[in-house]
C-alpha cells in the first residue's frame, strides 16, 4: 500500500516536472525566434550600412577627381595671371 502511494506520487510528481519543462521549452522556442528576429535585422541593417558605405566611398573618390581638376585650373589660371 505504501509502496503504491510512493509510486503514485512519483507519477505525479513526474507529470509536473514534464509539464513544466514542456513550458519552458515553448518560452526558450520563443525567445530563440525572437533572437532569429533581431539577427535577420542586424544582418539587414550591415547589408544597408555597406551598401551606403561603398556609395559614399564612390562619391568621395569623385570629389577628390573634381577637386584634383579644380586645382589644375587654378594653378594653369594663376600661371597665366603671374605670365602677364
Amino acid at each position: 500500500m505504501k509502496r503504491r502511494r510512493w509510486g503514485g506520487f512519483t507519477s505525479v510528481l513526474l507529470i509536473i516536472v514534464v509539464g513544466v519543462l514542456l513550458a519552458g521549452c515553448g518560452n526558450f522556442r520563443q525567445q530563440a525566434l525572437e533572437a532569429q528576429d533581431r539577427m535577420d535585422e542586424a544582418v539587414q541593417r550591415a547589408e544597408t550600412a555597406e551598401a551606403a558605405a561603398a556609395r559614399n566611398a564612390g562619391r568621395i573618390m569623385e570629389l577628390e577627381d573634381r577637386v584634383e581638376s579644380l586645382e589644375a585650373a587654378l594653378a594653369a589660371l594663376q600661371g597665366v595671371q603671374t605670365n602677364d
